[in-house]
Formats: C-alpha cells, sequence, structure tokens
C-alpha cells in the first residue's frame, strides 16, 4: 500500500493533549465492558485490564520499594504480567 495511501486523513487527527495513563484511564471508564485485550482467546474488559495495571502499579509499595530504588522485573508472557 502507497504511504500516501496510509496517512490519507491524518493531518486531520486531532492530537489529544493528554497522557497515556489519562487517556487509558478515560477509555476504562467509557468502554469499560469492551475487550481491550484478548489473550489466549481470553476477552480482558478495559474495566478489568484498568483493575489489573492498577494492582501491577501498586504492587511494588506493598513490598516496601520507595522511589529511586532499583528493582529488576522478570515478566512471562502471562496475564498479570501483559499489564506490566
Amino acid at each position: 500500500m502507497p504511504k500516501a495511501a496510509l496517512c490519507k486523513g491524518l493531518a486531520d487527527t486531532e492530537i489529544p493533549e493528554s497522557s497515556v495513563p489519562v487517556l487509558f484511564d478515560q477509555i476504562a471508564v467509557k468502554y469499560k465492558s469492551r475487550p481491550a485485550l484478548i489473550f489466549y482467546g481470553k476477552k480482558i474488559a478495559s474495566s478489568e485490564l484498568k483493575e489489573l495495571i492498577d494492582r501491577m502499579a501498586t504492587a511494588p509499595a506493598a513490598f516496601g520499594v520507595k522511589k529511586k530504588d532499583t528493582i529488576a522485573l522478570h515478566l512471562r508472557l502471562f496475564l498479570s504480567t501483559m499489564s506490566a
């Protein structure tokens, strides 16, 4: 497909002035029951994915990790790590 065809209409595309996490939170609320991820045939709703991401984001603090601490993650291909 020619590059011009791929880019057609992009000049008129509105780019939101927000961060990806804020946009994701808005989408998760607006489309909470729609699938956001299909993982090995299992459909994960936007609200469920947001919950997984929020749990993953707060987990280090629950183990005592503080700002500027260095940690390592070994992420395997599991649903729980797809949110990392």
